[in-house]
């Protein structure tokens, strides 16, 4: 996971790269459990944000992943939340796809919306 996030940080997004200078070096944090829920279709999880800023550097981050996987997801914002659904696959290389997905969106939540403004 810290590779994936280490490439992204180097290579920056199109609109431009979330702030590597932001995130104090070791967060409080680790996510050892996804709160995503499996709906029929897929995957959903809501995200709450500490700050609009935080919100906004989250979106980008998922609008980045899903060009990269060509996977494209629904994203909800409404006020300080951001519902994410993801339609999973039943293929063994679709669900390494779905972990690959849902646990890069934790770890970039976990980033964003802890770090120090």
């Amino acid at each position: 996971m810290s590779e994936l996030l280490g490439e992204y940080f180097e290579r920056g997004s199109s609109r431009g790269p979330l702030y590597e200078s932001q995130f104090t070096s070791s967060l409080p944090v680790s996510v050892n459990r996804s709160s995503w829920e499996r709906e029929e279709e897929g995957l959903l999880r809501k995200f709450e944000f500490r700050s609009r800023h935080s919100l906004k550097d989250f979106v980008l981050a998922a609008l980045d992943l899903e060009d990269e996987l060509l996977h494209k997801v629904k994203l909800t914002v409404e006020d300080d939340t951001v519902s994410v659904f993801y339609s999973s696959s039943s293929t063994e290389q679709g669900r390494g796809r779905d972990r690959e997905f849902t646990g890069y969106l934790d770890e970039v939540y976990s980033q964003v919306n802890n770090r120090r403004s």
